[in-house]
């Protein structure tokens, strides 16, 4: 080839080169692509910097190992043989086989790097379909929530039991996120309706045509809110922990005037919550919670209540006509302006504390069974006599041993 040829082609190259940086939009898309690069690489680095501290650590070891074998030398590597002075004596060098070892520690050295960079990729992988699940599994209990709150709004009552239970399951599944909002939601569906039951109630009296209408019963028209006022009650027993966590933030659970005569409350926990002038009228309530409960209004008329703790509970001017309280504890509780009458009666509750100031047809009678410890006995009306206390022993010794076995059977007397 002529020297002119090649000078030609060589010239024909450099301009080809030189139109090539010239068009500009050549020049922004190579620069889009380096960019680009560089940004995945940074994102790269970013997501996974103890693989990539970890890959350093075994080249940087690696690289070691290469270069003591290179400054050693052939020798340093080679099989020495001795003689019986301990002295050498012969020097086998097979390079063949120390190259050999070099490359299986090396490839060692990689496949272990490799496979921690697998393990570690798996692992993300199963975080995020762990976390995909429970987006999948959250938006179910959305949906469920959805459902059985639209389901309360239903005409029929055997809808609104139906929307109840499911809220109530969907409470226990997925306390975490739920228990709340299941709370809020059936205590407020408890609130209204209440109130359209006693605004039904409180209609116009019969007219001419209908002198004698039919009596309206709670038991089969309020059988959506009974199951609601249970559902809330037995939610709450079953996650003491929560209760607790209510009572750290200072929330109050709002069950104000609600309608709940003739209802069997079995393990239910109503602690802290606001029941101010609820209906309880005839009522069964068993091995059941209402510690510190403000329940100032509250119809007790005709109810019955076993083993029971309304310690510290708000009881003013609540109505306890016919009540039977057997084996409850009343401690430190405040029953001002309750007003008692003959068939009124608390067996073998622990009124230590208590305040009865005010109350209305208080009779000796009435507490003739009840007990308090000595040192703490209750605040009674004049003419109300009651001398039955207990010595809580020395530093209260007696009193602890019985607080810490109270629980077992209800809430007996301590001898």
């Amino acid at each position: 080839m002529k020297v002119t040829e090649i000078v030609a082609r060589v010239h024909a190259a450099v301009k080809r080169a030189m139109d090539l940086i010239s068009d500009r939009r050549t020049v922004a898309i190579w620069r889009w692509r380096v960019h680009a690069a560089v940004e995945h690489a940074a994102r790269f680095v970013s997501g996974h910097r103890t693989i990539i501290a970890l890959l350093s650590v075994i080249a940087l070891a690696v690289a070691c190992v290469v270069l003591a074998a290179t400054l050693a030398g052939w020798d340093y590597w080679s099989e020495i043989s001795f003689d019986e002075q301990h002295r050498p004596t012969k020097i086998t060098t097979d390079r063949t086989k120390i190259i050999q070892q070099f490359v299986l520690v090396i490839g060692g050295a990689l496949t272990f790097g490799v496979v921690v960079w697998r393990s570690w990729t798996a692992h993300k992988q199963a975080n995020a379909a762990l976390r995909q699940a429970d987006l999948a599994e959250r938006a179910h209990d959305i949906d469920r929530y959805a459902k059985g709150a639209g389901m309360l709004d239903s005409e029929q009552i055997p809808v609104r039991q139906a929307g109840v239970y499911s809220l109530l399951e969907l409470g226990r599944a997925d306390t975490e996120n739920s228990y709340s909002l299941v709370l809020k939601l059936l205590s407020g569906f408890a609130r209204v309706r209440s109130a359209e039951w006693k605004k039904l109630l409180a209609q116009a009296p019969p007219s001419y045509a209908t002198p004698h209408p039919a009596p309206r019963d709670p038991t089969t028209e309020l059988a959506d809110l009974h199951d609601a006022v249970r559902s809330i009650g037995w939610l709450r027993h079953q996650n003491p922990g929560r209760v607790e966590e209510e009572r750290t933030a200072k929330f109050t659970l709002n069950l104000q005037g609600i309608t709940a005569n003739g209802l069997s409350l079995n393990e239910v926990d109503f602690s802290l919550a606001d029941l101010n002038e609820a209906d309880l009228r005839d009522t069964y309530i068993r091995s059941s919670k209402f510690w510190h409960a403000y329940l100032w209004g509250t119809d007790f008329r005709g109810a019955t209540a076993q083993w029971s703790n309304f310690e510290g509970a708000s009881l003013e001017s609540c109505r306890f006509e016919g009540a039977l309280f057997s084996r409850c504890t009343f401690e430190r509780a405040s029953l001002a302006t309750v007003q008692f009458d003959a068939s009124a009666e608390l067996g073998e509750c622990n009124i230590s504390g208590a305040s009865f100031i005010g109350a209305k047809g208080l009779a000796s009678k009435t507490i003739e069974s009840a007990w308090a410890w000595s040192d703490d006995p209750p605040q009674l009306p004049p003419g109300v006599a009651f001398t039955r206390l207990y010595d809580p022993g020395p530093n209260g010794s007696v009193r602890s041993e019985y607080n810490s076995i109270e629980s077992r059977k209800g809430f007996p007397p301590p001898e």
